[in-house]
């Protein structure tokens, strides 16, 4: 019967992969991946920079100095255990791989930074802060699932792991892990995975924004409505979001919401560029004129096209 737990975690696995891949292709991705042909590499040398920004996270500590600190515990911390839990998938795989005990006892004291973080950033969002927080459930979610796995791994050290509590604990730590893919393919923290993306291509790409800005790209009367039609077909966006380029698009799957470009933006608090210009793209099925009607037309014409939103932004979103 050995064979059992070897099946289970496979048929896990297997759920984990596909619930992640249909959340991503039919929630998010789907209409973003057939204009991947639209980026040009313009600065192959932008690579480094890029991983750079991603490795120190210097726009977020830049901009929040003290959310960007307890920030970094959960990037690394996740950076960490991403060995460990290939190693803890294999494991259950029944193939006979152990991590050093030096990385072992590293895991430890990162579990219990990023615990110290969590809490920090669960007292700041809810109690502090509660009521700028945006997604709060979500942002809950993800949060507790990263607890428990850190919760659990330090555990292991704690209970045998041929006994039941060892069982249970391995297959608890096992879950969280085989959830986690699919809970943040569906929300705003989707930028784990493809915000690092997203900042080296802004270092290696360069390309002019298509997004239509009433009074300043659009040349018409406001006033006449078949002039606006006819400006969005110049453009080369009758069709509205689904319309857009590869990059507008792709900056909404790695926005983290986090509001640093509202921030930023001097024409602000009207002129809103995290839900003007890149929210308001996550809907493909979004015409022309339902995109129009998101912001008012004189509104979007205080934009100066600045990109004091684009500097601001930590995961590389160029609004």
């Amino acid at each position: 019967m050995a064979w059992i737990e070897p099946t289970l975690v496979a048929l896990v696995l297997l759920g984990s992969v596909v619930a992640f891949g249909y959340v991503l292709w039919t929630q998010r991705m789907g209409h973003v991946w057939p204009k991947r042909g639209e980026v040009q590499i313009t600065n192959p040398g932008g690579f480094f920079p890029g991983v750079w920004e991603v490795l120190t996270q210097n726009v977020v500590l830049r901009n929040r100095p003290w959310v960007g600190l307890f920030h970094l515990p959960l990037f690394f911390g996740l950076l960490f255990f991403l060995f460990k839990s290939v190693l803890y998938v294999l494991a259950g795989l029944g193939m006979e791989v152990e991590a050093p005990d030096w990385y072992n006892r590293l895991l430890d004291v990162v579990a219990i930074v990023v615990l110290v973080a969590i809490v920090f950033l669960a007292v700041r969002r809810y109690l502090v802060e509660r009521e700028k927080m945006t997604h709060p459930l979500e942002s809950g979610i993800i949060l507790g699932l990263i607890g428990l796995l850190m919760i659990t791994h330090l555990l292991e050290g704690a209970v045998v792991a041929e006994s039941a509590a060892g069982i249970a604990n391995w297959w608890g730590h096992y879950l969280v892990l085989a959830v986690f893919p699919a809970v943040i393919a569906q929300g705003k923290h989707l930028h784990l995975i493809l915000a690092p993306v997203n900042v080296v291509l802004k270092h290696m790409t360069e390309r002019p924004s298509d997004r239509p800005v009433f009074g300043n790209d659009l040349d018409m009367d406001l006033e006449d409505e078949s002039k606006l039609e006819a400006e969005y077909e110049r453009l080369g966006m009758p069709g509205g979001v689904a319309d857009f380029g590869f990059g507008p698009l792709f900056d909404q799957t790695a926005c983290i919401q986090c509001g640093r470009c509202n921030d930023a933006c001097p024409a602000g608090p009207d002129l809103k560029p995290r839900e003007h210009f890149v929210l308001a793209l996550q809907n493909p099925a979004l015409t022309g004129d339902e995109l129009a009607k998101l912001i008012d037309a004189d509104v979007s014409a205080t934009c100066v096209q600045c990109r004091a939103c684009e500097v601001a932004c930590p995961t590389g979103c160029r609004p």
